[in-house]
């Protein structure tokens, strides 16, 4: 009977997984906990709030998503020397983006320019931002309770889905073939 009851439960677990749920945009986060259906510790279904860059204006807007929040995991926490020249080349790159229509972020381009920024980089940050798209921003980052992180910057790229919904549609010119 356990069997039986187990496989029960399996196929109901199936069949809710296999409904369609309605399409939530990618600005929303979960503002309340009851909001979520799933377990937090379930990382298949976690929303990613939002709320600490719409907060202190460091949200670009729904044709951004936010990559993540980069910082050098080769470097011990206790080097207080580093964290407090990358702190600093991080803010001097973000001063940047104070103008409000920047959204306190500076593309990618931009920021890689400077070789103070450059400077305190690992090979990885350096090498993943010279690869990134040409609409790639970077802006200051917030962990989850909402406080700034210095030595860290966040990375926003251009969603395409998005922003081909807010794109005007194009009129389409019939060719004859000869």
């Amino acid at each position: 009977m356990a069997k039986r009851e187990e496989v029960g439960k399996l196929l109901s677990n199936m069949k809710a997984s296999a409904e369609p749920r309605p399409a939530k945009r990618p600005d929303q986060g979960q503002s309340r906990p009851e909001q979520n259906e799933h377990s937090e510790s379930d990382p298949l279904h976690r929303e990613l709030d939002l709320r600490a860059y719409k907060e202190h204006q460091a949200w670009p807007g729904r044709t951004y998503l936010l990559v993540g929040n980069s910082f050098n995991a080769g470097r011990k926490k206790n080097d207080g020397a580093y964290n407090k020249r990358r702190a600093a080349a991080i803010n001097k790159v973000l001063e940047a983006g104070k103008h409000p229509a920047r959204h306190q972020c500076v593309s990618a381009q931009e920021a890689l320019k400077q070789q103070a920024f450059v400077k305190v980089l690992s090979r990885f940050e350096y090498d993943w931002l010279r690869r990134q798209a040409p609409g790639a921003l970077l802006g200051p980052a917030y962990d989850q309770a909402g406080k700034r992180l210095n030595s860290s910057f966040a990375v926003w790229r251009v969603n395409h889905s998005q922003s081909a919904l807010k794109a005007p549609a194009r009129s389409k010119q019939l060719i004859a073939a000869r």
